[in-house]
């Protein structure tokens, strides 16, 4: 198979407002262009390249597990499990916020969510050594004037359930959160810069490269995880 060259950002953090949503747009989208919380899971072989990405995150929450073997990225809307709209019902029953946490995140992760969300626990095994995870949510308060984050008790229950399942994340380091100022959804900017976007690459055949294999992890202006091997 021929070599080639990943394309990689040259200019931080100036030049991602251009390459991070030309990276995007080729990727595959994790949020399957559906309303439902969805995750996605891809084996990192030697026989292909792999791209994941989404745009647009105003208020959602990312979760990306990398290993040399795979990764997990999962989008979990902001309306959907972490507070529900107080006519919103499941089963006829009101949906509190941890009721709509349980059920579009906790139950996803154990146990999958039909076509749109892979359960995380029939892939941990890819995850067993040297995995990195990484959580990315909004962050809450301005400057010197933090605010306590609502979402926090719900964010303290994925990280307990993603470590339960995959127990080699619960090692000094490889669980990382990462918080972003969330713009309004109709921002301009969501659509012509690197805000709200994110992208995983991976290529096996890096050209002229030693070692060949090659993944990274970008987030707005930050590369968040790069791995060769």
């Amino acid at each position: 198979m021929a070599k080639r060259a990943m394309v990689l950002p040259t200019n931080l953090p100036a030049g991602m407002d251009e390459w991070l949503p030309e990276q995007v747009a080729r990727a595959y989208d994790v949020t399957k262009q559906c309303t439902k919380s969805t995750s996605v899971f891809r084996a990192l072989s030697d026989r292909r390249a792999e791209s994941l990405g989404l745009s647009g995150l105003c208020g959602c929450t990312v979760l990306a597990i990398i290993s040399r073997e795979a990764v997990f990225m999962a989008h979990y809307f902001e309306d959907r499990s972490f507070n529900p709209n107080s006519e919103d019902e499941l089963d006829g029953i009101p949906l509190t916020p941890q009721r709509a946490f349980d059920e579009t995140v906790i139950k996803g992760l154990y146990e999958g969510l039909s076509h749109y969300q892979r359960s995380l626990s029939q892939f941990a095994g890819h995850f067993q050594r040297a995995a990195t995870a990484f959580l990315i949510t909004p962050s809450y308060g301005t400057g010197n004037r933090p605010v306590r984050d609502p979402y926090r008790p719900l964010l303290s229950q994925l990280k307990h359930a993603v470590q339960d399942i995959v127990p080699d994340l619960t090692r000094t380091g490889a669980w990382n959160e990462v918080q972003y100022n969330a713009l309004d959804i109709s921002s301009a900017d969501l659509d012509d810069t690197a805000r709200g976007s994110i992208v995983f690459k991976y290529d096996p055949y890096q050209q002229d490269v030693y070692p060949e294999h090659l993944a990274g992890l970008w987030f707005e202006y930050q590369q968040l995880y790069v791995d060769k091997w």
